[in-house]
């Protein structure tokens, strides 16, 4: 595409190999992900991130670091930008070891001596995951890119895939259902802004948030809507004082024990960091008007109790177009249907990269990105486990793909499988029907024969 656009006269492309070296990828299945956690970053030292699916887990595995002396701090998009600025900071200098995040983190983080990135739960797609565990490593020194999981991580890959993946139906829907709530007739609203709070608009159509946002979202790539920064941007708190210093503000201030009580009630974290906040919520659950709580966080913000920073503009959302009917709305039905399999694809592929007992996982990863001929690292966790075997690579395949022939039908006995193989001596036989068993790529029946299970 540079070319193209640049007009370059000749073709000049650079690429570099997928393989990394000195990069061991490993898969934990894990019933206990926390406590493996901790027992590999007792074990594997230096500086280290750990990938979370949502900005609330990464709060929880910051403060079990917390719990276990291990310096960390903790990072997603909702958080303030001098806050955000701050940590990456402070984790490139190397004043805190542990960067607990979201994807939001990463982008243009070019660390050279990050020794460990822990995947706590199944990324979307092998690009995510390649590049976020790329992030180890980069100064060529041995790294370590180790992925958790365990049942419950394809329930939650489908669960998000769904979210982010809305029907032609749902779409219509959220649509008729944004006509409805701001009052615009067909035909109409075109280059017009209309005031708009997600929160409220779902909670009156009892609509999933996310899901709803990710619809307006794609309303918006589609050219019907446009939502402004403000969507997300909204007012944020951060207590200054302690929980001890808090309580005897309370008892001197009782004006303010409401209100308060109420914040501590609805946000978790409201001392440790900058949170998003409504105050239309906060009015509703205090029994205060939402002017009012407007005005007690000014003045518990002028004496120094927290910060308050209100949100600096409404948010809106613009009509690039007319309100079209919504029978007729022309979102493309197979345009929908591809993007969901194409992520449904992408998905099943992280789901058989840490289902996989048998290939190299740096081979896995390279063929996906379409490189041939890649050859075994020798220090993932699958490579590990082939290492014990005494036996050239070469053998090993040979051997293995020709159990695997013979038993992708129907199922034999070890004694016949030997005899079939004439090429190699038995005990190398054996031994990789051991080392296919052990990884779960071969199973014995109850009559003691052989199936390939996958």
């Amino acid at each position: 595409d540079i070319q193209k656009q640049l007009l370059f006269s000749e073709p000049n492309t650079w690429r570099k190999s997928f393989v990394r070296p000195k990069l061991s990828y490993v898969v934990l299945n894990q019933k206990d992900k926390d406590g493996k956690l901790i027992r590999v970053l007792q074990k594997v030292k230096g500086s280290c991130i750990v990938y979370c699916n949502t900005r609330k887990e990464t709060k929880r595995v910051y403060q079990l670091l917390q719990e276990h002396h291990i310096s960390a701090h903790f990072y997603h998009g909702g958080l303030d930008i001098v806050d955000r600025e701050v940590k990456q900071k402070q984790w490139q200098q190397n004043h805190v070891r542990v960067m607990v995040a979201t994807n939001a983190f990463g982008m243009g983080i070019d660390k050279p001596n990050v020794r460990l990135v822990v995947h706590m739960h199944l990324p979307s797609s092998p690009e995510a995951y390649f590049q976020e565990a790329g992030r180890a490593g980069r100064d060529e020194k041995m790294a370590y890119a180790i992925l958790l999981t365990n049942v419950f991580d394809i329930s939650q890959l489908k669960k998000h895939i769904e979210e982010y993946s809305p029907t032609l139906e749902e779409i219509r829907s959220v649509y008729q259902h944004l006509a409805n709530h701001l009052q615009i007739a067909i035909g109409s609203a075109q280059g017009e802004s209309f005031e708009f709070h997600l929160q409220a608009f779902c909670n009156k159509y009892k609509l999933p948030p996310l899901k709803t946002y990710n619809t307006l979202k794609l309303l918006e790539r589609e050219g019907y809507i446009k939502l402004t920064d403000a969507m997300q941007q909204t007012s944020r708190i951060h207590f200054k004082v302690k929980h001890g210093e808090l309580y005897q503000f309370q008892i001197g201030n009782p004006i303010y024990d409401r209100l308060i009580k109420t914040i501590l009630r609805s946000y978790g974290d409201v001392f440790d960091s900058f949170t998003k906040i409504q105050e239309s919520i906060l009015a509703k659950r205090s029994g205060h008007s939402t002017q009012d709580v407007k005005q007690y966080l000014e003045k518990l913000n002028n004496m120094n109790i927290l910060e308050y920073l209100p949100q600096n503009s409404k948010p809106q959302i613009f009509f690039s177009m007319a309100r079209i009917d919504t029978k007729t709305l022309p979102v493309s039905q197979d345009t929908l249907v591809k993007r969901k399999a194409i992520k449904e694809e992408k998905g099943a592929t992280m789901v058989a990269y840490v289902q996989n007992q048998y290939k190299c996982r740096s081979s896995f990863l390279v063929d996906y990105f379409g490189e041939s001929n890649s050859v075994r690292c020798g220090i993932c966790d699958i490579c590990l486990e082939r290492n014990k075997i005494k036996m050239s690579d070469a053998d090993f395949e040979e051997i293995a793909t020709a159990i695997q022939n013979l038993i992708s039908e129907k199922s034999l006995r070890t004694d016949y499988i030997i005899l079939k193989i004439v090429e190699f001596r038995e005990d190398k036989i054996l031994d990789v029907i051991q080392f296919l068993h052990n990884n779960g790529q071969i199973e014995f029946t109850a009559d003691e024969k052989v199936i390939w299970v996958r």
